[in-house]
């Protein structure tokens, strides 16, 4: 699957939903923290690392991209009627776009347990094997 692909299908799911004067198009939002999670980003503001990334720039022809406040306020959007549905979709499609060719296939399902600090709703105490004794999100659980 092309890089072209995915962002058709980001495009095809989100297509104009920002105001004609914002900045950064959903599309090119989601583009950019798709990047980022491939690239090993974990937290919001690891993105301020990538902002002025050279080899990001050239690829989205831009000389910055979007700032981690910006994809923060963005990510809170998600919350609009529609959005997550609409996020589910594209990913299926892109999925879908990648496996067509596919002779076959292999799911490698990994987990990783995240620690966190304070009370964040849906943390639990489990299996953490860095922090024991921590609440910490696990999806498998």
């Amino acid at each position: 699957m092309t890089a072209q692909g995915i962002d058709r299908a980001l495009t095809a799911a989100f297509g104009q939903d920002q105001a004609p004067w914002a900045p950064y198009t959903w599309p090119e939002t989601l583009r950019h923290l798709l990047d980022g999670y491939l690239l090993g980003v974990e937290r919001g503001w690891h993105f301020a690392e990538l902002e002025q990334e050279p080899w990001l720039g050239v690829k989205r022809d831009r000389d910055r991209l979007a700032d981690h406040p910006r994809l923060d306020r963005e990510l809170a959007r998600f919350d609009a009627p529609g959005r997550r549905s609409r996020l589910r979709t594209g990913g299926e499609g892109v999925l879908r776009m990648a496996l067509a060719d596919q002779a076959w296939s292999t799911l490698d399902c990994a987990s990783t347990v995240e620690t966190v600090y304070g009370d964040q709703e849906g943390a639990r105490l489990g299996p953490n094997s860095h922090k024991r004794g921590r609440p910490s999100y696990h999806p498998w659980t």
